[in-house]
């Protein structure tokens, strides 16, 4: 592919970052949300928990895809139909009154923003300048922890208020950036190559098979046994795989993914722990929850900004140390200290495990 630059690089940044914040609160907005949409449609809430399931489902079938697709199609057709779908999932959510066209809206976003997810890394990858892709990467990934505090926030707040049709909204932001990826990023010819379908109908399958097994407790993990050797068996004989067998094999890369998941794995585990705790344990409501967990991550995402700064200075491996020491210290606090205070738990361990949040980015960047 002919190296080309973007054009207008903040405005494209900024965009990024509005997507990237809207991809994560568009989980953890209607979360908060289960118990109202339960109540209005008169299901059980592990009906209503299929909002989220579903939308979590098919957005990890789209990140996978759309890196893909570039093989076909350039990165501004992609977003624009990415977006596209986004804009469609979000307007039938807000106007459906019956429960399975609102699942099928989720769905239908989730295909959309997964686009953000899936291209967002390549755009900053193939078109910013070298001495600027540590302040973009920084940027998409502090849009990622702010979405982690200010979802449960905005959600609780306009479901409260407005109703939680009103959650759709957000989501109508993201398309207002359109204009944006379709006038300055270059419209480059694709990457030359072919799109592996066994390899990816595989691999989602499995994917998908594990994600419903933790979401719903239905063995599905049977179906994923069956598709993970297939798939792996399926890779050594293609010639361009859907996954690159060499990247797989590469014990740089295997390191990184397992540090990766290490820490996103406990950093997810003790952001949905900490509502429990301040609910059930410390008595606090919704609203005590909402703005602890917005102020932590607002601290975290300004940190995030300061290390894209100086990463080259201070280099990748302090980063994922100092990170990774954070991940540790809030995972003693929050185990040894959890139901003892409240406010030192909040106000502290939450800050360090969204500061472990870093050590993920600098994996991918390295």
């Amino acid at each position: 592919m002919t190296s080309t630059i973007v054009k207008r690089e903040k405005l494209v940044s900024f965009s990024l970052f509005v997507n990237g914040l809207i991809m994560v609160m568009n989980t953890s907005m209607f979360t908060v949300a289960i118990p109202t949409i339960a109540q209005g449609y008169q299901i059980s809430p592990s009906m209503a928990a299929w909002m989220v399931t579903s939308y979590s489902v098919f957005f990890a079938i789209g990140t996978l895809l759309y890196g893909r697709m570039t093989v076909f199609f350039s990165v501004p057709i992609l977003i624009s139909t990415g977006l596209g779908l986004l804009g469609v999932g979000s307007v039938l959510g807000m106007v459906t009154d019956s429960y399975l066209l609102l699942v099928l809206a989720r769905v239908i976003q989730a295909l959309g923003m997964s686009a953000i997810s899936g291209l967002g890394i390549i755009i900053v990858s193939w078109y910013f300048p070298k001495e600027s892709r540590n302040r973009a990467l920084a940027t998409i990934a502090s849009a990622s922890v702010l979405g982690f505090g200010l979802g449960p926030l905005v959600g609780g707040l306009l479901s409260d208020y407005l109703g939680w049709r009103y959650l759709f909204t957000i989501s109508l932001i993201g398309v207002l950036t359109l204009p944006v990826y379709r006038r300055f990023i270059p419209n480059t010819k694709p990457v030359n190559g072919k799109f592996d379908g066994v390899g990816f109908v595989l691999f989602s399958t499995a994917v998908i098979s594990l994600l419903l097994t933790v979401s719903s407790g239905i063995l599905w993990f049977l179906l994923g046994l069956i598709c993970f050797p297939l798939f792996f068996i399926h890779i050594h004989s293609k010639e361009q795989p859907f996954l690159s067998l060499s990247l797989l094999k590469d014990n740089i890369y295997q390191k990184a993914l397992y540090l990766a998941f290490s820490i996103f794995f406990i950093h997810f585990s003790i952001l949905f722990i900490t509502p429990l705790l301040l609910v059930n344990v410390h008595e606090r409501n919704m609203s005590f929850i909402g703005w602890i967990l917005f102020f932590g991550a607002l601290a975290s995402s300004f940190l995030m900004k300061w290390v894209g700064r100086v990463v080259d200075v201070i280099g990748v491996l302090l980063i994922i140390g100092l990170s990774t020491v954070c991940m540790a210290t809030a995972t003693f606090l929050n185990s040894g200290l959890g139901s003892h205070n409240a406010f030192f738990l909040h106000y502290f361990s939450l800050f360090l495990v969204q500061a472990s949040h870093v050590s993920p980015w600098a994996c991918l960047r390295s």
